[in-house]
């Protein structure tokens, strides 16, 4: 298994991938506070939409701090 753990990221594009919703993002990113956490060096890459359980990789945190 994995932890999950909230992380500010820029969705950079998206695109499919053998049948399946994939975007590229930019780590760290300002979370919906303004902050970023410490000691992270930035990285981009791409990660499914999805996990194996269907449950979503990404999401919009619309009530701000």
């Amino acid at each position: 298994g994995h932890q999950r753990r909230n992380l500010g990221a820029r969705i950079l594009m998206h695109r499919m991938y053998k049948g399946g919703l994939w975007f590229q993002i930019q780590t760290p990113a300002p979370d919906a506070c303004g902050e970023v956490p410490p000691k992270l060096r930035p990285t981009t890459g791409w990660i499914p939409a999805y996990d194996s359980a269907g449950e979503p990789y990404l999401w919009f945190s619309s009530m701000g701090c």
